[in-house]
């Protein structure tokens, strides 16, 4: 039974081992891509693992690890979105001459972090997990050596990443000092409902912790630099699988030991969703760089998942609707933007958004997609983006005092509108010029991604409750 319960780590770390003594015996460019479709095998394999454990209702739970709905929800969700990003580095890579095999390597050990975050039940776990998953992205940001934002971009992530592990030990730290237990169940019993103001600082210090790998405001200072320093393939895949993880985990800290003074941290949440609404919309607007402008949109995002995570047992089914859909829509927006380059220059990846100009007459199919991604992430039906945005503005209101928050996110999402709009307006409405812009490099892999992804985006209207499903029975015992 417990060997049952860690199998998708053991999978994992098992296919990691074998992979590491492999790619050694391998020619670089022979290894490269053995080692990216081993590691999709161990990825998918792991994925199945949890897939079979959901079907023999193997559940597990101690002081340090527990295997419930809610993990095997994550821990399937981030496998799959680590495969898929998987997709998009081969043609990055080889592009810029760094046909590395530990890249995917790499990964493998982020979603190795992501699988021991995901059932964390404890907040030395949670400690260790966090850094398991953010040492390899600090090293995946600064992969291209030749260029110096990539280089900056890794040293300011590195960093920052490390002051925002000071606020989780402290945090934790406090919350021993207030409670003399760490083990998510044993801080529930012994709070009861308490409020001891040595307690509130440190679940408050471990929130801002956590606030940073999520790129909230007012932590969010190092993400537009390191987005766009990092390779573009890694800027994706940070973005989406480990994010979605790391929701997931706040999602769990706050309704498990924290779960009894909801009243306390919920003020916390809805600033932090305010602040984040509010600079990921305003700092959108005023980007023409593509990663730049994703960075600004991934706060914006943010700050929504957060109202949903404000209004506490009713929005847990919501939140992770919410990052469920983002992912999808962040992993299909970079594979077009991997296949699209600069006109100028063929071998430059396009970094402007202005580039975009006249994409609609050049190649429909991936204007489509730009089309039905930017009206989801604008929120309009009957897209995915709406309905995530939807159930997020209910659970804060069956919540009962965050209308304020509704309010701010209807508001934010008509100004949010704008600049999508904008995007839309280049893509269909502008002539291209004569020298284009861009030039469009297909790849079998990436537009396999993007038709699979605008797929989901666009059909999300017909199987809604489809989802709803599964994230209810995921939440299903949060905090009880």
């Amino acid at each position: 039974m417990t060997v049952s319960a860690f199998l998708p780590v053991l999978i994992l770390s098992g296919g990691l081992l074998a992979l590491v003594a492999g790619g050694v015996f391998l020619r670089e460019s022979h290894a490269f891509r053995y080692v990216i479709a081993s590691s999709f095998i161990v990825l998918i394999a792991a994925a199945g693992a949890v897939v079979w454990q959901i079907m023999e209702g193997i559940n597990y739970s101690d002081a340090f690890y527990v295997v419930d709905n809610l993990a095997h929800y994550t821990k399937l969700v981030g496998l799959v979105g680590c495969a898929i990003s998987l997709f998009l580095l081969p043609r990055y890579f080889q592009s810029i001459n760094a046909l590395q095999f530990e890249i995917p390597l790499l990964i493998l050990v982020v979603a190795i972090g992501m699988c021991v975050m995901a059932s964390s039940n404890h907040l030395l776990t949670t400690f260790l997990a966090l850094e398991l998953q953010s040492l390899p992205i600090y090293v995946l940001v600064s992969l291209e050596k030749k260029r110096l934002e990539s280089s900056e971009a890794g040293i300011k992530y590195f960093v920052l990443g490390a002051v925002s592990s000071g606020f989780v030990v402290y945090g934790a730290g406090l919350v021993y000092g207030a409670t003399g237990v760490m083990s998510y169940p044993e801080i529930a019993r012994v709070l009861d409902g308490t409020h001891n103001p040595l307690l509130l600082i440190g679940m408050v210090m471990l929130i801002c912790g956590i606030a940073f790998k999520l790129s909230a405001a007012p932590f969010h200072m190092w993400t537009p630099d390191v987005y766009e320093g990092a390779p573009t393939p890694i800027t994706a895949f940070m973005a989406t699988a480990p994010k979605f993880v790391v929701i997931v985990l706040l999602l769990r800290l706050l309704n498990v030991p924290f779960g009894d003074i909801y009243d306390q941290w919920a003020q916390v949440i809805g600033v932090l969703a305010f602040a984040s609404l509010a600079v990921g919309t305003l700092g959108a607007m005023r980007q023409d760089n593509v990663k730049r402008f994703l960075a600004y949109g991934s706060i914006g995002h943010i700050g929504f998942a957060l109202i949903g995570m404000a209004s506490g047992a009713f929005g847990a089914a919501s939140v992770l609707i919410y990052a469920t859909i983002y992912m999808v829509s962040t992993l299909t927006t970079f594979s077009v933007v991997l296949m699209l380059r600069d006109g100028a220059n063929p071998q430059q990846y396009l970094e402007k958004l202005s580039g975009m100009i006249g994409l609609s007459q050049s190649d429909r199919t991936l204007a489509l997609v730009l089309l039905a991604i930017m009206f989801s992430l604008a929120g309009i039906p009957p897209l995915a983006g709406f309905f995530a945005k939807l159930y997020v503005f209910q659970a804060a209101l069956l919540a009962g005092n965050l209308l304020w928050l509704v309010i701010a996110g209807v508001l934010f999402s008509v100004v949010s509108a704008f600049y999508y709009l904008r995007i839309i307006h280049n893509l269909y409405f502008q002539e291209r010029p004569e020298s284009s812009p861009h030039h469009v490099v297909r790849s079998n892999l990436l537009f396999v991604t993007v038709l699979v992804g605008f797929a989901a985006l666009f059909t999300f209207f017909l199987w809604a409750q489809a989802l709803f499903i599964p994230a209810e029975w995921a939440v299903r015992g949060l905090g009880s």
